[in-house]
């Protein structure tokens, strides 16, 4: 209907004002739908996450008094930015609150270190190509170019958001985080291809990219339906053969995902310096920030994995010294049959070692994920420090 405007733009303009509205507040209600079947942080989440959606549905509804109601263009600022703008910070509270985003890792400084990174990835890469010409064509300090410019931040906001989930979330029973995730991700793009389309005079209500904010409502709601009453969130236990490669390739997506953007900036630097010769002061500020803390996230990783591998080695050596219960019962496998005598029982503690010393399917993930997030690091660091030296040369300069 948006690209065909069966009726006219007029018409098309209204329905899409309204149908987006809807969805809104459908997306609200069953957010509040879900909150009432769970328990504990399960319902504070969705309930924080129903008043983000509300405050979604106030702007898109005072968005439809202007434009279907009064018949006027929607100003800017206007009541409705009210409601834009406080929804991803609901929307942040209510990933806070959730039970899986919840880190009690020893080395919790990492994650609050990739957060930065992230973080500082987004809003440099957003600044080169939709903040910073936003703001010198806006004219500096004005409420319009503060607004304007809220957009696209908040849009860094919530692709921080996801990325830092997709990584602390545990493998299985994703289809309904997923949902969220991707309806979150929708509106992050639709609400960036609308700040460059309003830039460049291209935009109107009844525009194509209206399809992606009502599916952003409607992926949300989605994923409120499909919730259930209780949410295992913990540890998966032990896994066969098939849920240890599922395992892998859930664990390898949350070490590649939030590492995209980190990798794209890092990459973005020298393109920008050999480009314009020079970066600017808010570039500046964050190209620096970045590479700073990509390389103390490498330093923390090599000091991880030293701590881990000692740690490791003091368990084998404790496990070795005491008899396992493998060691301390007779096996009924025929594998471990043997003649009585020395021999047999030495042949068949052989055995039993061998067996107890296997690598479990958990094990092989830890070291999957271990090699692959090593290898990325390595990577990173080693762009972060290229991206020192240029920046080095071009304040020298």
């Amino acid at each position: 209907m948006l690209a065909a405007k069966p009726g006219g733009a007029d018409l098309v303009m209204r329905i899409s004002d309204i149908t987006t509205a809807g969805a809104a507040a459908a997306a609200c209600v069953a957010c509040v739908l879900a909150g009432r079947r769970c328990v504990s942080s399960m319902r504070t989440f969705w309930w924080v996450l129903a008043a983000a959606l509300g405050a979604w549905t106030c702007g898109e509804a005072t968005w439809s008094w202007y434009e279907v109601v009064l018949r006027v263009q929607v100003p800017t600022p206007s009541w409705a930015d009210v409601g834009y703008l406080a929804a991803p910070m609901l929307v942040v509270a209510a990933f806070a609150c959730h039970p899986a985003t919840r880190s009690r890792e020893r080395w919790r400084a990492i994650s609050i270190l990739d957060a930065v990174a992230v973080a500082s990835a987004l809003l440099f890469v957003a600044w080169i190509l939709v903040l910073g010409p936003l703001w010198s064509h806006s004219g500096g300090l004005s409420v319009g170019a503060l607004v304007a410019v809220a957009y696209p931040f908040s849009d860094v906001m919530i692709l921080v958001l996801v990325v830092l989930a997709l990584r602390s979330l545990p493998p299985g029973r994703r289809a309904v985080i997923a949902l969220l995730l991707g309806g979150l991700v929708c509106m992050a793009v639709s609400d960036t291809v609308y700040t460059y389309l309003t830039q460049i005079h291209r935009y109107a209500s009844g525009d194509l990219i209206d399809a992606g904010w009502f599916a952003a409502y409607l992926a949300i709601a989605g994923g409120a339906f499909l919730s259930q009453p209780s949410v295992d969130t913990g540890d998966t236990g032990d896994m066969g053969d098939t849920g240890g490669s599922q395992a892998v390739a859930a664990q390898l997506t949350s070490v590649l995902v939030p590492y995209a953007p980190i990798l794209v900036a890092l990459v973005a630097i020298p393109v920008d310096l050999s480009r314009d010769g020079h970066l600017g002061r808010v570039e500046w500020g964050i190209a620096i920030c970045l590479t700073a803390v990509v390389l103390l996230r490498q330093l923390l990783h090599l000091l991880q994995r030293k701590s881990s591998s000692e740690t490791h080695l003091h368990e084998k050596a404790s496990h070795a010294s005491l008899p396992t219960p493998a060691l301390q019962r007779r096996s009924t496998d025929p594998a471990f049959a043997a003649p009585s005598g020395s021999r047999g029982e030495l042949a068949t503690l052989t055995l039993q070692m061998m067996a107890a010393a296997r690598p479990t399917a958990q094990e092989r993930v830890h070291r999957v994920t271990a090699s692959m997030m090593m290898g990325l690091t390595s990577v990173a660091g080693a762009l972060a420090l290229w991206d020192l030296f240029l920046l080095v040369r071009s304040s020298a300069r």
